[in-house]
């Protein structure tokens, strides 16, 4: 695929060294700012499809020579967290399996699915570095503590996501901490 625009490169699949997917629009949270949601209510838009980029599809629209020639992936969600997708860990595990070169990023809640999912992410995590040892890596976004986290992470349960944290970060996998500030936990920085 090559367009053109004014006779310029617009976009070039050779030059593709970063992609940013979105594996679901499904989520375990119902964050007041989130798009999912109608105005800023925990209801879903009615217009809104749950729907998700299962191994297969993502093997159709990243073929080998595409994540070979990739050097980041960034799994993160603006309509959707990607521990929700069915298929993540074998996402992953595909592009582990893939390319040496390329270094896997997630963002998420944290707060879905059981800890021993989290131990395997973790395990691969901890186990795919690239060949310039770059780090696979997880940003959990945890807005406080435990007593202020759900005021904008809605319905993600504290002890759930620490076991996942814990979990994920015992079996070596690299975990980053993303903080949204507000009034009610700035005082928790």
């Amino acid at each position: 695929i090559n367009m053109n625009i004014d006779n310029g490169s617009f976009w070039n699949l050779n030059e593709l060294r970063q992609i940013h997917v979105e594996l679901t629009n499904g989520c375990n949270a119902a964050c007041p700012l989130c798009a999912r949601f109608h105005n800023n209510s925990p209801n879903l838009r009615p217009d809104l499809e749950i729907g998700q980029i299962t191994l297969t599809k993502f093997k159709k629209y990243f073929p080998p020579e595409i994540i070979r020639q990739c050097r980041h992936i960034l799994f993160c969600g603006v309509q959707g967290d990607p521990g929700v997708a069915r298929d993540t860990l074998e996402i992953c595990e595909y592009i582990a399996d893939t390319s040496n070169n390329v270094t896997v990023t997630m963002n998420t809640n944290g707060g879905m699915r059981k800890s021993s999912w989290w131990a395997e992410l973790g395990k691969l995590f901890a186990n795919s570095k690239t060949i310039d040892n770059r780090n696979w890596q997880v940003t959990f976004s945890i807005d406080g503590l435990e007593d202020t986290n759900h005021t904008y992470r809605r319905n993600v349960n504290w002890k759930i996501l620490m076991e996942n944290v814990q979990a994920f970060i015992n079996a070596g996998g690299q975990a980053n901490w993303d903080y949204l500030i507000f009034k009610h936990n700035e005082h928790q920085l």
